[in-house]
């Protein structure tokens, strides 16, 4: 047994701005995974700020003229897989033309990496006929160092349509790929969030999380994820895998001050703060900076809380959390409302529980 068989995974995200820069390379070879000519038609995209990776066929995705003769079931999904295996083949290390700074880093995960959701027939808006099917799937990685274990991704998806005589028409993939650099670290017990009621008995499912596009994020790391699929709660599963609650804790006729408090770390963090108003958003974000920080006994031992105080009003509140002892990074942004009954007091405090 190794040193790392019972240690768990960490997993660096590549930097979209390489992806970005070799663009061109990596249309060239989507485009021969699709066995598909360039045109005006056809579009490859690679988000600038998450790596993902987008194509519509314009003229049969939703457009196509005539009524698309769509394939069974059975030939759709074997196409949408064989494109998943051949831009997997063609957009990673397999491929030896593929460019020198992208070595060690996939497009795609392997097919063999992923767990199919689903394989839909889907209508045209108007319902007037079926448009294309939709294949589904789930990235899946080696939790344990072991590579015993496998854990999905939560916010990551795989996306192909396939349309008329069982052609691809569509990809949309909702995954930055990894570096290669990994790390082990702990698995953390796990601890119920503040607040829940106790009335879900199901055992917590530990997931990796993709936050969404254009949320800063430089790794993968595991959370427990539990209660509702549609509304799970999530909890640090490991050293480096923080939560960041934020509320309102005051307010008096014209001021608030909102409260931040992270988890799942050392307990010593770092906090910077943004806002951008919503009622001015022409003013864009404002940078607050650290706030003040205040060293509190949580339930988790004690650890640093975080407040500033702002006018009355509505705003997205941007969050920066580093934990000082292991470097865990956190981006946390959410909307906050002042109360319109200015005498309200500590309306949001018992999502920031002290011991």
């Amino acid at each position: 047994m190794s040193n790392y068989d019972d240690k768990i995974r960490l997993y660096a995200l590549a930097d979209p701005r390489a992806l970005v820069e070799e663009s061109d390379a990596i249309a060239k070879f989507v485009f021969e995974a699709l066995q598909a000519s360039p045109s005006a038609r056809r579009r490859v995209n690679i988000s600038p700020s998450s790596g993902w990776l987008d194509y519509t066929a314009l003229d049969e995705l939703w457009e196509r003229s005539a009524p698309p003769a769509l394939p069974s079931q059975t030939v759709a999904l074997k196409a949408a897989e064989g494109l998943l295996t051949r831009l997997e083949q063609k957009c990673s290390d397999a491929n030896r033309a593929w460019p020198e700074r992208l070595r060690g880093i996939s497009l795609v995960p392997p097919v063999g990496q992923l767990r199919r959701i689903g394989l839909n027939a889907v209508t045209r808006p108007d319902g007037s006929t079926w448009d294309h099917w939709v294949y589904r799937a789930e990235p899946q990685l080696a939790l344990d160092g072991g590579s015993k274990t496998r854990a999905g991704v939560f916010g990551a998806q795989i996306e192909v349509r396939v349309g008329q005589g069982g052609q691809p028409i569509g990809i949309y993939s909702r995954w930055t790929p990894l570096s290669g650099e990994r790390k082990f670290t702990d698995l953390s017990p796990f601890r119920p969030l503040p607040g829940d009621d106790g009335d879900d008995t199901s055992e917590p499912v530990i997931k990796y999380l993709l936050q969404g596009a254009g949320i800063p994020q430089y790794y993968l790391a595991p959370y427990y994820f539990s209660g509702d699929n549609s509304d799970p709660s999530m909890s640090s599963a490991s050293p480096y895998s923080l939560t960041v609650d934020i509320v309102r804790m005051r307010q008096n006729k014209s001021r608030m001050t909102l409260a931040a408090l992270a988890r799942g770390g050392s307990g010593d963090y770092l906090y910077n703060w943004a806002l951008c108003s919503l009622t001015q958003v022409e003013t864009g974000v404002r940078e607050i900076g650290r706030g003040n920080s205040q060293t509190i006994d949580s339930i988790d031992g004690r650890t640093t809380m975080n407040s500033i105080e702002v006018g009355n009003g509505s705003y997205i509140v941007l969050l920066n959390v580093q934990d000082r002892a292991t470097g865990a990074f956190k981006h946390q942004q959410q909307q906050i409302f002042s109360s319109p009954f200015s005498s309200e007091v500590e309306s949001d405090a018992p999502a920031l529980q002290v011991a």
